[in-house]
């Protein structure tokens, strides 16, 4: 492998297989119990898609469905671009509002409710406010400048990233008596972020209350950046010569707002073309986050690769690496749960090389000493991280290839597990299509696990999800194409985040593959490794998938199409298929009679036309021959 010969490459498993593996927290998994799914009443597609979710987790109970009036389907026969925005105003009054009112309105859901699930057909972008800052978020795009130069003015947000902050993200006087709201402009530090092996249900739920609570403006160490707003007693210093050490600047301590206190969220929702449905896409998402989570097939930690694709050439690197989390402290690790009340103090927030530590959480190796470095994980069953640091090369399939190859034991089929990349702001020159062309003309992006969860440090990679349109002023690679190839979950950006607002790959990574009690099954849900890697609440992230997804480790597969006409996914085509079809017929996904789709069923509907009929019979049979 380029710069990293076989030798050293055995080198870099023997020190990875004396990592220390850290104890875990006594935990009880996320389950259908703790989710509420979200659905937009006028959306077809949207209580489509939370029935497809109750197939997969049928004890789901009714009362775990809310419905909501007043929102355009983002996700019609008609829809556009334009549909994914509402305003402040409609997301207030449509959302958040009768969210809260639904959760006040019987205590124990806000013990019960851990998870808020949003669902396609529902829109997803919140435009800003202000005039001023419209451009913030448009139809498919936003205006970089306009954000980076205004972070802490900005209310732009995701419906999934405000909803996570549901109690905090207000304007002080829309909870008579409740003083702690942080309001809506600015982004707001995530209390969750640098946990590890700790279960989001560790911590004691709470809701709004009469306590006081005080929310500041914590420092940046990068001028041109506005700092987020952080909880806590903030006690100002003078900072040292960052030309020379941009590491120490202040953060907050005696802090009340604690992880208890938020909602982890995803949203239900898959690439789409413009008047077509994306209910095909949401379908084999969940079929392969259940296989994943399934220790019958699982991952195959021989056959599945974490990787950092980076970019060496993107200047100045730090402010794209040396992320700050404001809830460590310099000399923290990572954090454990201690008190389930209250957060850690953290006087000074920790700077560093993210990815870098990356690798060093995963594999337990300190350095990354070549362009192309390759290690082992104990804690994950020996999975391999590639952390890719050549300049001008993007990892290719032949790269994972060599792997097998050189590294003994290795299934012959590798795939990956997790992907991060630079894309169109690396130094590989990437067109905006590269995740659906491939990474460079002659050859194709990487292949895909069960399961497997991709981002990009692209600025505004989900500013759309219909895949036939392009993110403007400037094109940029879309998650929508890496759920089309086969990506079980995604995690990206509605707007400009600015490089401060890139997840952290260093917690996402490892509570994504941790099996540290070593009982074949990662320690935390998808969730909990998004938001422990998210930095910011009441921003412009969102994560794409099943939440509830926890990586089991099995014989594994590929991320590959199910096999036409296999109608009951049992892996034949066979006549107990035709006689399922045949009991759909006549379903039709009406997006004008939403009751007509008791009886449709879109495994049946073979050409995805909406409508199941004697074509779809047909379709099957000549399969059949």
């Amino acid at each position: 492998m380029h710069a990293c010969p076989p030798r050293t490459l055995v080198l870099l498993m023997v020190v990875a297989a004396f990592s220390t593996a850290y104890p875990t927290t006594a935990r009880a998994d996320l389950g259908p119990e703790n989710v509420l799914l979200l659905v937009n009443r006028q959306s077809p597609t949207s209580r489509y898609v939370a029935r497809l979710y109750r197939e997969y987790y049928p004890d789901i109970a009714d009362w775990q469905i809310l419905e909501l009036d007043g929102l355009t389907d983002a996700a019609g026969p008609s829809s556009g671009p334009a549909d994914e925005i509402l305003t402040r105003q409609e997301f207030e009054g449509a959302i958040a509002q009768p969210v809260r009112d639904f959760l006040l309105g019987d205590l124990n859901r806000l013990d019960q409710i851990l998870v808020l699930i949003t669902t396609a057909g529902m829109p997803y972008r919140i435009e800003d406010s202000d005039p001023q800052f419209a451009d913030a978020i448009y139809p498919a795009g936003t205006d970089f400048t306009l954000v980076g130069n205004n972070e802490g003015r900005i209310d732009a947000a995701t419906v999934e990233s405000e909803l996570a902050a549901l109690w905090i993200a207000q304007e002080p006087n829309n909870l008579s008596g409740v003083a702690y709201p942080a309001g809506i402009d600015s982004r707001i530090v995530n209390p969750y972020q640098g946990y590890r092996n700790t279960p989001f249900d560790f911590f004691n739920r709470t809701w709004p209350d009469d306590s006081p609570y005080t929310w500041y403006v914590v420092q940046s160490f990068v001028g041109s950046v506005d700092a987020p707003l952080m909880e806590g007693y903030h006690e100002p210093f003078r900072l040292p010569d960052l030309s020379i050490n941009p590491k120490f600047f202040p953060g907050a301590q005696d802090r009340r707002c604690y992880a208890g206190m938020i909602f982890l969220t995803a949203r239900l929702d898959g690439p789409k073309k413009q008047e077509q449905s994306p209910i095909f896409a949401v379908r084999r998402m969940l079929e392969r986050a259940q296989k994943a989570s399934s220790t019958h097939y699982g991952v195959d930690p021989l056959q599945a690769n974490l990787i950092v694709d980076h970019a060496p050439l993107v200047t100045p690197i730090w402010r794209l690496d040396q992320n700050r989390t404001y809830n460590l402290s310099p000399a923290v690790e990572f954090l454990t749960g201690e008190d389930p009340d209250f957060a850690p103090d953290a006087a000074q927030a920790r700077t560093r090389f993210d990815t870098a530590h990356a690798f060093t959480q995963v594999t337990g190796v300190s350095d990354l000493f070549f362009d192309l470095n390759v290690a082992m994980s104990d804690i994950a069953h020996d999975l391999t991280f590639i952390h890719d640091l050549r300049e001008a090369t993007a990892t290719q399939p032949a790269d994972l290839q060599e792997v097998a190859q050189t590294v003994p034991g290795r299934n012959p089929d590798q795939g990956v597990l997790a992907y991060v990349g630079f894309g169109v702001n690396g130094d590989e020159g990437h067109a905006a299509d590269y995740i659906s062309a491939g990474s460079d003309p002659a050859s194709p992006f990487l292949p895909l696990v069960c399961g497997a969860i991709c981002s990009s440090f692209e600025s505004f990679n989900a500013a759309t999800l219909f895949s036939d349109v392009q993110t403007r002023p400037n094109p940029q690679g879309k998650l929508v194409d890496v759920l089309a190839i086969g990506a079980t979950g995604a995690i990206g950006y509605a707007f400009e985040p600015q490089t401060d607002a890139l997840i952290d790959i260093e917690f996402l990574y490892y509570t994504l593959v941790a099996d540290a009690d070593d009982d074949g099954r990662a320690d935390l849900t998808y969730v909990e490794a998004a938001f422990s890697a998210l930095p910011y609440l009441s921003w412009c992230e969102i994560v794409l998938g099943d939440p509830l997804m926890r990586i089991a480790y099995g014989p594994g597969g590929m991320a590959t199409e199910e096999v036409f006409g296999d109608v009951n996914r049992d892996g034949n085509v066979d006549p107990y298929d035709l006689w399922l079809v045949g009991q759909h017929l006549g379903g039709t996904f009406d997006h004008s009679e939403p009751d007509s789709q008791s009886l449709y069923d879109d495994r049946a509907d073979l050409n995805q036309d909406l409508v199941v009929n004697i074509i779809d019979l047909w379709l099957l049979k000549t399969s059949l021959l």
